[in-house]
């Protein structure tokens, strides 16, 4: 059974093993990594918001290390999501230095969470489109670190 999406993307549904195909990095131009990583992203924001300062802290701890530790890739397997790009979201919007072992390029600082909403915008649809509408929506703040930051991400 196959599912079509906006922009002709298509799911493929199995009988065994539910959705099993949302895309890879080359053939859906980046629109899943956008949105995919912002659920991964407000999902992790989420959880350590809730969760810091009570019992649960470690919860908060455990969120925020996935967001911080993303390693970028450009691997197309369906299974591996180092080309999501929920860590760069984080990065944009954490103001601490980056592990070395990502290979990331996180000099970015002025943003937070509204404005790294702010920029999925419906002709959002690759990860370029929204650097370039970050860029623009905040008069090209950062506009050199957005660079750095996007391409140690591999787009």
């Amino acid at each position: 059974m196959q599912f079509s999406l906006a922009a002709g993307l298509q799911l493929q549904k199995s009988d065994y093993r539910g959705l099993t195909r949302v895309g890879t990095k080359n053939n859906v131009k980046g629109r899943i990594a956008v949105s995919e990583g912002w659920g991964n992203y407000i999902e992790g924001i989420s959880i350590a918001d809730k969760y810091r300062g009570t019992s649960y802290d470690f919860r908060a701890t455990d969120a925020l290390t996935y967001l911080e530790n993303q390693v970028p890739s450009s691997n197309n397997d369906v299974y591996n999501q180092g080309w999501l790009v929920y860590g760069m979201y984080h990065d944009m919007t954490d103001n601490t230095a980056e592990p070395t072992f990502t290979s990331v390029i996180d000099n970015v600082t002025a943003y937070n969470a509204s404005s790294v909403f702010r920029g999925l915008q419906p002709y959002v649809v690759t990860v370029r489109d929204y650097q370039n509408t970050i860029n623009s929506q905040n008069n090209a703040l950062q506009s050199f670190e957005m660079e750095q930051l996007v391409t140690s991400y591999r787009w």
